[in-house]
C-alpha cells in the first residue's frame, strides 16, 4: 500500500543523469532499478510549474516516487511502498 510522504529528498546522479542515491530521513538508500519516469505540466494557468516524477526501487526494496522541480532544483519523496 503506498504512503504519502511529501519530504524533501537528497538525490544524486551519476555521469549519464540516471538516479543513483536517495538519502531521506537520515537513511542512504541506493537506487536499483527506474521503474518509470513522467512529467507533469501542472495547472499553469493556476501558477503551478511543471514538474519530473521517478518511480524508483532501492536495494533495500523501498518502492518510492519522487518529484523533482527542475525551477528550484530540489527533489521531493512523493510516496513510498512498503
Amino acid at each position: 500500500m503506498a504512503r504519502r510522504v511529501d519530504q524533501r529528498a537528497d538525490v544524486t546522479r551519476d555521469s549519464r543523469g540516471c538516479l543513483r542515491t536517495i538519502a531521506w530521513r537520515g537513511n542512504v538508500h541506493s537506487v536499483k532499478e527506474e521503474l518509470d519516469a513522467w512529467e507533469e505540466a501542472g495547472s499553469w494557468w493556476e501558477g503551478e510549474r511543471a514538474r519530473r516524477f521517478h518511480l524508483v526501487t532501492t536495494h533495500t526494496n523501498l518502492q518510492c516516487e519522487l518529484c523533482f522541480e527542475p525551477q528550484t532544483n530540489l527533489w521531493t519523496l512523493c510516496r513510498v511502498w512498503d
